[in-house]
């Protein structure tokens, strides 16, 4: 958390917004360790984990929507911050949605991207992985795009591969064993 804050702190992050919002996570870790935002908004396809976020929030600067990261109505270049969090492992188009999320950027701005992965883990976030695996599964079985958790390689491959955009730093979070 040391390192988003640094982060936020040292661009002046004025708007942020948080693809795949689901209800809202993320933005309890960003609102946790950064405060001088102006707006905060959360997208998510899902209507039921929208409504679970707007609940939870009480602040007006913070608003959530139901919208596709892939067809935006926000204007170009109006976020200083994208962020997709625990959700590429969802996605039937990656490289719409980072061309979508590029447009709404600031050209100034840093796109975050914080993925689950499924290597060096400790014995309880193994059983976490078995128990996202069988859930990734049984979404498959019924149409839904969930893949497994992908290692910190075939992410940063996916990313270089598949989007517009230049890794310029990448850090892991050490859980203490």
């Amino acid at each position: 958390m040391e390192k988003l804050s640094r982060l936020l702190n040292e661009q002046k992050v004025l708007r942020i917004l948080d693809v795949g919002t689901g209800t809202g996570n993320f933005v309890s870790l960003i609102t946790s360790c950064y405060d001088s935002f102006i707006e905060l908004v959360g997208i998510d396809t899902i209507s039921g984990a929208v409504k679970s976020a707007s609940e939870q929030f009480k602040d007006d600067r913070i608003r959530f929507e139901v919208m596709d990261g892939t067809h935006m109505t926000f204007d170009d270049g109006y976020f200083d911050v994208v962020c997709l969090s625990n959700s590429l492992h969802h996605l039937d188009d990656i490289e719409q949605l980072f061309i979508e999320m590029g447009r709404v950027l600031n050209p100034k701005g840093v796109i975050v991207v914080s993925e689950m992965i499924c290597n060096n883990l400790t014995n309880k976030q193994i059983s976490h992985l078995k128990i996202h695996h069988f859930a990734a599964k049984t979404d498959r079985l019924q149409g839904d795009t969930h893949n497994d958790t992908f290692s910190d390689n075939e992410i940063f491959e996916m990313l270089e591969i598949r989007t517009p955009f230049k890794i310029v730093s990448s850090w892991t979070l050490n859980i203490l064993r």
